[in-house]
């Protein structure tokens, strides 16, 4: 949203807005197993964001809903 507001490609009302709503979002926070994130970072040869992601999708037992087809490949 910063990056947004400096660059102009929105205005200091709608960040202002779009933040407000995001900290009204239910968002439980989870801790990740760091050992296990980088483990399976470097066996699927992905970055370490991307891992955590991966590691958990499956604690949670939820799709990994994502837009890079590279690591949809790479996760199967």
């Amino acid at each position: 949203l910063r990056s947004g507001v400096l660059k102009r490609r929105i205005n200091l009302k709608l960040a202002t807005k779009l933040s407000n709503d995001f900290l009204s979002l239910n968002i439980t926070q989870v801790e990740i197993d760091y050992k296990r994130t980088f483990k399976v970072c470097l066996t699927k040869n992905v970055s370490f964001y991307d891992s955590a992601y991966l590691i958990l999708s499956k604690i949670s037992k939820l799709p990994l809903l994502t837009l890079d087809k590279e690591l949809i490949k790479k996760t199967k």
